[in-house]
């Protein structure tokens, strides 16, 4: 009887240690910082661990080195205590505005060259001023873009959170860890 009740101890500790803290090995491409919110006030600020079938495991940590060193805590929410989740995906605001920038300068060089001559400024002076202009305005304009936060509105609802999945398991550091 002894030895039964040690067995069984010793199997839930092992199964309770294998859920516990993970070395990553792999390398880690990119760590998307998210929001988990289980209430209008109450929410926590980390990475979307890994996705199970009714909880989420979220990490505390937003340094990929901690992950390499196991420096983190993962906590497991439960689906139907989640109010939503939200995330932004890394570099999209730096690219929107490159994108925007880009955008901007070449719609302005082309403005201030079709523009033409007039009698206080040349075609490639006009195309200078406006390109510089516009592609500061893109810049910021696609920077704006690019910041925007993904909200995906869970309530505590399995059948949302099944739907939304695929697109959170894209957030999760076991993905990008692949």
């Amino acid at each position: 009887m002894k030895q039964t009740i040690t067995f069984l101890l010793l199997a839930v500790l092992y199964i309770y240690s294998a859920e516990a803290q993970q070395i990553i090995s792999t390398p880690i491409k990119k760590l998307h910082k998210s929001e988990l919110w289980t209430s209008e006030q109450d929410y926590l600020t980390g990475a979307i661990f890994e996705l199970k079938d009714s909880s989420i495991l979220f990490s505390n940590s937003l340094i990929k080195d901690d992950y390499y060193k196991g420096d983190y805590i993962v906590s497991r929410i439960i689906i139907e205590d989640i109010k939503f989740i939200k995330y932004k995906k890394a570099g999209t605001t730096g690219r929107g505005m490159v994108w925007g920038g880009l955008i901007g300068v070449s719609a302005g060089v082309a403005i201030g060259l079709i523009d033409g001559d007039d009698g206080m400024f040349t075609a490639g002076e006009k195309a200078v001023v406006t390109g510089v202009s516009m592609g500061v305005f893109g810049g910021i304009i696609g920077g704006l873009i690019g910041g925007v936060k993904m909200v995906i509105p869970i309530n505590g609802s399995m059948d949302v959170y099944s739907r939304n999945k695929k697109r959170l398991n894209r957030q999760t550091i076991k993905y990008s860890a692949k």
